[in-house]
């Protein structure tokens, strides 16, 4: 425990790891071997002993007199008329005492406490109001009790990140007049915070230093068992927090000697602060409640809920903590330059695979256009200057200026169709460029991992090579002197030599791996290399709690290749209406409008407008193509006439055996057989998913038991290799066992940094089964 204020500055309980912890308590309890309290400077201080010799006080710093405070609150005779309350506050006064003159009667201790305690008169109006708050210290336990002066109900909870805070909060609408935080200043509970609703107005009937409360929020010093209980009519809550009550085991051949230390009384002249008095008041006032029977038991099953869970969280994260421990002088420290994150990045940028999905969401984007382009008219602006002569006539010159347009008015939904099949395309593109990300990023992933794992292993061959290389000196030492055999000293060397060997694999695994890794990486094109000292990274564990019916919504509405093939069965749908399409009506607008005139060199130039509206309609039929047009014009004055002309055009045609039409049955049977294929390839691929999800899911909670074990055995190792050193220095084992003994630890802790490996790239696994990067993360 830190501490940022008063003389100490921390205390550290000392664990003993070689006394055994008694059956009958849980696997969370351990030994002490010391307690170590730490005060900010040299300080006196004074030791004590409570009668029964189960409480040991440790007073520190300058001992001082204590000096009675009497805190003069409000009135307790406050005047209500004309439903309102008026009182008047009385400024706080410190009184100093002499000491031989203290003499207070019941009442007058109870406004002698530290605590804020104010008394309300408020009991017969309909509000609900705190009348006071303070927190009771008794022998096992700490009551935090609330007074109101109408039944109030409160909903009682627990966080426990980053504090152990519990919050109260009122069922009805509650008002106060308290301060926003009661220090308390205890070994138990910090202080109390009285947390303001905003949104609600206090009634007029309550002055101005009333405020409704959302909350009421406790701080305890830590985490502590609790009951929470009221009284008949609800108007006296007690949250009680329970005292841990220690139990130590002591080995006979460890017990400390003996210490005699001062059973320290108070003087007779000193004035206690805290009343004994008052606590015997709050004992009976606690089990009166309880013997009413009102124990909210259903809150405190809630409770205990949540402190499972904890255990839980809490067991999950000390593998973790004991994980990094063990490993921390062998996990990868660099220049922090090469992350994975920075690897996947470099691995897709220079991706060609990459680079031509792309290209192809680039061409998809370009064929949106044109096809939208299709769905308005096409328009043309056209000028023409002609000049020549006729035999026997003369010069002349003919001059037009006009735009044209043309419309496909209706081709039976054809064209918007395929602008439509054209959206789906482009998100057809995207979703093959995710997933071909998302290869390149487990990839990427898997040569990361078994790179820093390489890394990590080389490391601790080489720690257990420098170690050896002390117990074979030692060993030949011993043999040269005569001590031990022949025998011993070649399996001693044997040993030796298979360290040196497992420290050859270990730089081999690390080439192959750093190759692989470049390899993923796309380095190996513009032969590039992977610098191992900017590798800054380590294998993180933390247990994330993963449900395998999510992990399947997500990866039905996430992952590429069913968004691939979900949106390849709606563009096989547009083709084959596309296909359709070309049986049904065809609707075609003409229209042009300008100005023209034919005219001689003698004679003058007069344009004069000219127009012409056409459309056409056709229908193809029994593979024949009937079609119908209608036309009118009016033209300029030509050369040789006097006057305008005009003309309506009514034709009709029929292709037969039109190959354009022949074809068309072929293209909608095709389009059905390709529409049917997406629809198949969709359900193969919903049935490969699932199960690619399910194993993803089962590898992920079998690396998890597999760190576990892992970790549990190099515990186990460690404290085998302490038994063998310890031996061997008492002559009570041989070299080659301590040898071998470490040579099984850099076992186990391979093994272990390789389950970490495999937790790490079994999450990268899931992330990309269900399609979301980084969606599961131990950050």
């Amino acid at each position: 425990a830190e501490y940022e204020e008063g003389v100490v500055k921390s205390i550290k309980i000392i664990a003993n790891p070689y006394a055994i912890v008694p059956e009958g308590l849980d696997e969370y309890f351990y030994a002490l071997d010391y307690i170590i309290v730490t005060p900010d400077s040299n300080q006196p201080y004074k030791i004590s002993l409570s009668e029964d010799n189960k409480v040991i006080a440790i007073e520190i710093g300058q001992l001082k007199e204590p000096k009675l405070v009497v805190s003069q609150a409000r009135p307790i005779g406050a005047e209500i008329s004309k439903g309102k309350v008026s009182q008047e506050l009385t400024k706080e006064e410190e009184i100093e005492y002499p000491e031989e003159a203290v003499e207070l009667s019941q009442e007058e201790l109870k406004l002698t406490e530290e605590e804020t305690i104010v008394e309300l008169p408020y009991g017969d109006i309909d509000e609900h109001i705190i009348d006071y708050m303070h927190c009771e210290i008794l022998d096992d336990s700490s009551l935090v009790v609330i007074s109101t002066n109408n039944s109030v109900g409160f909903e009682v909870s627990r966080r426990y990140y980053p504090t152990f805070d519990i919050i109260l909060k009122p069922q009805d609408t509650l008002y106060t007049d308290l301060e926003d935080t009661i220090e308390i200043e205890n070994a138990y509970v910090k202080h109390l915070e009285i947390i303001r609703d905003n949104t609600k107005a206090v009634p007029d009937i309550l002055d101005e230093y009333f405020y409704p409360i959302k909350h009421i929020l406790i701080k305890p010093t830590g985490e502590f068992p609790l009951d929470f209980y009221s009284n008949d009519d609800a108007t006296v809550t007690i949250l009680e927090m329970y005292y841990p009550k220690p139990k130590v085991v002591v080995r006979e051949e460890e017990k400390m000697p003996e210490v005699k230390m001062e059973k320290l009384e108070p003087k007779p002249e000193e004035i206690r602060l805290e009343p004994e008095m008052r606590k015997e008041l709050m004992k009976e006032l606690k089990e009166e409640i309880k013997k009413e029977g009102l124990l909210k038991e259903e809150k405190i099953a809630g409770l205990k809920k949540e402190e499972i869970e904890k255990r839980k969280q809490e067991a999950e994260s000390m593998v973790e903590a004991i994980g990094k421990e063990l490993l921390r002088d062998l996990f990868v420290k660099g220049k922090g330059i090469l992350s994975l994150t920075d690897a996947q990045t470099v691995a897709v940028e220079s991706s060609p695979k990459v680079k031509t999905a792309k290209k192809e969401v680039q061409l998809a984007k370009l064929k949106k256009r044109e096809a939208l382009r299709t769905l308005f008219p096409n328009v043309k602006l056209k000028a023409s200057h002609t000049e020549g002569d006729v035999f026997e006539e003369g010069e002349f010159t003919e001059e037009l200026y006009s735009i044209e347009a043309e419309h496909p008015l209706y081709q039976g939904r054809r064209l918007w169709n395929t602008y439509k099949q054209s959206k789906v395309n482009v998100k057809v593109a995207k979703s093959k460029y995710d997933k071909t990300v998302y290869d390149i990023d487990y990839k990427v992933a898997q040569g990361y991992y078994e790179t820093v794992t390489a890394i990590m292993n080389i490391r601790l061959q080489k720690d257990l090579l420098q170690k050896a290389e002390s117990v074979l000196k030692l060993a030949e030492a011993r043999h040269n002197r005569g001590l031990s055999t022949d025998l011993e000293i070649l399996n001693v060397r044997s040993r030796y030599n298979q360290v040196q060997f497992q420290l050859a694999t270990a730089e081999r695994d690390l080439a192959l791996a750093r190759f692989k890794l470049k390899q993923a990486m796309n380095l190996d094109i513009n032969e590039k290399t992977i610098d191992l000292a900017e590798v800054d990274t380590e294998l993180p564990f933390k247990v994330i709690d993963v449900n395998l019916e999510r992990c399947l919504e997500l990866s039905s509405e996430n992952h590429p290749d069913i968004l691939v093939n979900n949106l390849l069965v709606e563009s096989n749908k547009y083709g084959a209406k596309i296909a359709r399409g070309k049986k049904s009506f065809k609707v075609d607008l003409t229209s042009s409008y300008g100005i023209a005139d034919s005219y001689y060199a003698t004679e003058p130039k007069d344009l004069e407008p000219e127009w012409s509206v056409g459309i056409k309609v056709s229908k193809p039929f029994w593979g024949h193509t009937p079609s119908y047009s209608f036309s009118k014009e009016k033209t300029s004055r030509k050369l040789g006439q006097t006057d305008k002309t005009g003309s309506t055009v009514n034709a009709g045609e029929i292709a037969l055996f039109d190959k354009d039409i022949m074809g068309v049955n072929s293209e909608i049977k095709e389009a059905r057989i390709n529409k049917e294929k997406a629809e198949n390839d969709l359900i193969d691929t919903r049935r490969n998913i699932s199960l690619e999800v399910k194993e993803a899911y089962y590898n992920y909670q079998e690396s998890i038991i597999q760190v576990k074990n892992s970790l549990a055995k190099v515990r186990f190792q460690e404290e085998a290799v302490k038994v063998a050193k310890a031996q061997s220095e008492l002559n009570e084992a041989l070299q080659s066992q301590l040898l071998e003994a470490m040579i099984q630890l850099a076992d186990e802790k391979a093994v272990y940094i390789k389950a970490l490996s495999d937790f790490n790239l079994a999450l990268a696994k899931l992330n990309k089964s269900v399609g979301i990067k980084n969606y599961f993360s131990v950050d």
